[in-house]
């Protein structure tokens, strides 16, 4: 399916003009570096309910600042071949949706060449938006990134004590305090899956807990054990100083 792009699906952090727009888009953007095509690109994808990869990258050149490209989370690089695949559902469906962002270098002759380096809009971007895949449905949008905000919240979770599936349950229940549209749940940038949340759980556990085994267990327990000391030496303390 080809998705028109319009400029309500251009990210609003940045200067855009569509140049072309049919079955691939140009467009021609205020970037900088790096750190902007990554934004450029996160902001497009949260916008367009897509997910996209990088394929390659290319940090400077001698005619370009750099060069960035993307492919659909949907497409073969990287994956088994979905009738190959015995671990579950595949998110394979061979899509050659791609975006490819070059930002150019603002010089003399690059200001003659391309009248949009004079103003500035030294990213283009090309847009093959042709995805063999529905966009909109429950399943492609569990694939979605979580926002860059949810990993906090459901650290907030853990350390209230709640395991991986009482957080995912008390996360759902706020979406539904909160009216969320029962479309969203399916969501996965507002609503995680299983899998998602259980990888944070992990890497929040060794940072905070350290290993289940070996001597990281041993040297949490010391440690605990001596905050529980402190504590209780302290409240000791305080009782004596209120009885004299």
């Amino acid at each position: 399916m080809n998705l028109s792009i319009n400029c309500d699906d251009l990210p609003s952090s940045f200067k855009n003009i569509i140049v072309k727009n049919c079955s691939i888009t140009i467009v021609r953007s205020n970037l900088n570096d790096m750190h902007d095509i990554g934004k450029w690109v996160a902001e497009f994808s949260t916008k367009t309910n897509t997910r996209w990869n990088v394929r390659t990258t290319v940090p400077n050149g001698k005619y370009i600042q750099c060069k960035k490209n993307y492919i659909c989370h949907h497409s073969s690089h990287h994956k088994v071949d979905r009738t190959l695949n015995k671990k579950g559902q595949s998110k394979n469906t061979d899509c050659k949706a791609s975006i490819k962002i070059v930002v150019k270098v603002d010089t003399v002759s690059t200001r003659k060449s391309d009248p949009f380096v004079k103003n500035n809009y030294l990213g283009m971007i090309t847009i093959s938006n042709t995805h063999n895949h529905n966009i909109n449905t429950a399943e492609a949008l569990r694939y979605l990134n979580p926002d860059i905000h949810l990993r906090k919240t459901f650290e907030e979770y853990f350390y209230d004590g709640m395991t991986i599936s009482d957080a995912l349950r008390y996360h759902e229940s706020i979406l539904t305090m909160s009216n969320t549209p029962i479309e969203d749940f399916a969501n996965g940038r507002i609503n995680p899956t299983y899998r998602c949340v259980q990888n944070w759980h992990d890497q929040w556990r060794v940072l905070n807990l350290g290993p289940r085994t070996g001597q990281g267990v041993i040297m949490v327990i010391k440690y605990l054990c001596l905050i529980i000391y402190i504590k209780n030496l302290f409240y000791i303390y305080i009782i004596i100083i209120d009885v004299f």
